[in-house]
């Protein structure tokens, strides 16, 4: 289920349904303009979606849908599952 309102066909589609899409995005925009910062979005709900999002081309990336599903300690679990990821 969406999180995000329809706004007149401006939205709708959240979450890890986005993920693949905004994935290879990333891929192309950064094999096009590889000196211009990108901010990776869609499905980022944990470590490896952000290494994801960072090995596709990312600079950085936003945490929406899984912000509003489990609240802001979203960030501190993404933030010790790379840590750990890091440590491994």
């Amino acid at each position: 289920r969406t999180r995000i309102d329809p706004a007149k066909g401006f939205a709708g589609m959240s979450g890890p349904a986005l993920k693949p899409i905004g994935l290879g995005q990333v891929a192309q925009i950064r094999a096009e303009l590889p000196d211009t910062p990108i901010i990776g979005v869609g499905g980022i709900s944990s470590g490896q979606d952000v290494r994801d999002y960072l090995r596709a081309g990312a600079n950085a990336v936003q945490i929406a849908t899984a912000l509003f599903q489990r609240g802001p300690a979203i960030f501190s679990e993404i933030l010790d599952d790379l840590v750990q990821a890091s440590d491994d």
